[in-house]
C-alpha cells in the first residue's frame, strides 16, 4: 500500500454535500486499486471518524476517479485487504 501522509481531498456526494477525508492510503486487491479515505465527522476527534473504501482509477493527465464497491463479497475482499496491512505496517 502506498502511504499518503497528510493529504486530503474532498468527496462531493450525489446530493453536492462535500467530506473533507483524510487519505490513508492506497492499494491494489485483485487487480483492482482502491483508496482508503478517513472522513472525520464533526470535530477531528478519532470517535467520530469513518473509515470509506472506494474503487480509484487514476489515469495519466486526468484527475483520478473514484467509485463506490457495490458488492458485498468486494467489500470484505477490501476491507481484510486493508486490516492485513494496516496489521502488518500501521498508518504513518
Amino acid at each position: 500500500m502506498s502511504e499518503a501522509k497528510d493529504l486530503t481531498m474532498t468527496l462531493i456526494l450525489d446530493n453536492d454535500e462535500e467530506l473533507k477525508c483524510t487519505i490513508l492510503g492506497k492499494f491494489m486487491a485483485q487487480e483492482q486499486n482502491y483508496i482508503a479515505l478517513v472522513y472525520h465527522e464533526g470535530e477531528q476527534s478519532t470517535k467520530n471518524n469513518k473509515l470509506l473504501f472506494y474503487r480509484l482509477e487514476e489515469r495519466e493527465g486526468k484527475e483520478p476517479e473514484l467509485s463506490n464497491i457495490k458488492d458485498d463479497e468486494e467489500y470484505k475482499m477490501v476491507v481484510k485487504t486493508f486490516g492485513e496491512w494496516f496489521q502488518t505496517d500501521g498508518v504513518g
